[in-house]
């Protein structure tokens, strides 16, 4: 960076990068599996399907979320630990009604050039 002060050299760094992008889960519970999608904005905030997320918190490849549904007057916790290796997400999503195993991969987009032609 030039300023009328002097040249300094700076180093940024993304945070959350290996985080940030769309994840195709799979969650497993007692009544079978079925898939889900996080969706990780660069803001660190998120879609859990349709559920949006305020803050996801990323350190030393620890991951965690949590959120609060309201049904009326009724309030449900879902809070999420997990861990991210390489392009892959495994956890736990745990609620008042229990605990369920989440597996993920990240999606990894391919974009083709168009022809000029």
């Amino acid at each position: 960076m030039k300023s009328e002060r002097g040249e300094i050299t700076i180093e940024g760094k993304l945070m959350g990068g290996s985080l940030i992008g769309t994840w195709n889960l799979e969650v497993e519970s007692e009544r079978g599996s079925r898939k889900q999608r996080l969706r990780v904005n660069p803001d660190m905030s998120a879609l859990y399907g349709a559920i949006p997320i305020k803050k996801i918190n990323l350190e030393d490849n620890q991951v965690d979320f949590l959120t609060v549904l309201k049904f009326g007057d009724q309030s449900f916790e879902i809070r999420f630990e997990g861990k991210l290796e390489d392009s892959k997400l495994t956890g736990e999503l745990i609620t008042s009604r229990g605990s369920q195993k989440i597996k993920g991969t990240k999606v990894i987009r391919t974009f083709r050039r168009r022809s000029t032609g």
